[in-house]
């Protein structure tokens, strides 16, 4: 990890506010992961909050991501 949690916060905090409730989602840079460290489609993300519950999403391919896309634009939710 570049940055610790502290310098994470310090870092986000210093162009957006952050209220209780907030999550600060992190990653590695592309240049350090290894190319098996992608993420492949049916791979699924998951994130918990104790005693709130757990949110888990299937990674899709790019396809598939364009047709979500493409559903929501087609939908009028940016109208």
């Amino acid at each position: 990890m570049i940055f610790d949690i502290a310098r994470q916060i310090e870092i986000c905090s210093s162009f957006t506010r952050l209220d209780a409730g907030d999550v600060i989602l992190n990653g590695t840079h592309w240049r350090q992961a290894s190319a098996t460290a992608w993420m492949k489609p049916g791979d699924v993300v998951g994130v918990e909050i104790h005693r709130m519950g757990e949110l888990c999403n299937p990674s899709a391919d790019e396809t598939a991501q364009l047709r979500v896309i493409q559903h929501i634009i087609d939908t009028a939710y940016f109208r």
